[in-house]
């Protein structure tokens, strides 16, 4: 009828209140099948043009290109690179994964070898899941730092990299409820 329908709300009971409250998610499904046109999509919102309000402040990628060149000069990393400096003028933040091509210099995937892009690498938590010694792979000389499978950089081009990283390997479930 061309009348615009509310925003869709989830409603939990009690509610859940979270560190951003106020903040807004758009949600791309199966996004990989045209990812560019999901990324401008986020930035642009849902009327086409940036800093109207609509778009997303953060864009997750929560995936990597392993196969492609990842030297941050490839074409998701570059687009990537575009969306969040440029088109939407500084106000979209894209995060994506380090990726597990690992282990060693220049392995950070696209599409977080972008200098734009927050790259997330993972690093080993330090309990007796990941010990010195090891466990059933033997011993671990990775001990409380980046996880052996965690891609790090600098990126080929020569950007440090990753700019954050978080404990996401042996995280037991008991821990988990403590994180």
């Amino acid at each position: 009828t061309g009348v615009p329908k509310p925003p869709a709300i989830g409603v939990l009971n009690p509610p859940a209140i979270g560190v951003a409250p106020e903040a807004k998610l758009v949600a791309l499904a199966n996004a990989l099948d045209d990812i560019v046109s999901s990324w401008y999509f986020a930035v642009e919102g849902y009327d086409g043009t940036p800093g109207t309000g609509d778009e997303a402040q953060v864009v997750l990628s929560p995936f990597t290109f392993p196969t492609l060149p990842n030297d941050g000069s490839d074409v998701f990393s570059r687009t990537a690179d575009f969306l969040s400096e440029f088109h939407s003028g500084g106000k979209a933040l894209f995060v994506a994964p380090a990726g597990d091509n690992g282990f060693g210099y220049g392995s950070i995937a696209s599409p977080a070898s972008a200098p734009g892009v927050l790259a997330v690498a993972r690093v080993e938590d330090g309990t007796g899941q990941s010990s010195p010694e090891g466990g059933p792979e033997g011993p671990n000389a990775h001990y409380l730092d980046p996880a052996i499978p965690s891609a790090r950089g600098p990126a080929a081009i020569g950007t440090p990299k990753p700019d954050l990283v978080a404990i996401g390997t042996a995280i037991t479930e008991e821990e988990a409820w403590y994180v």
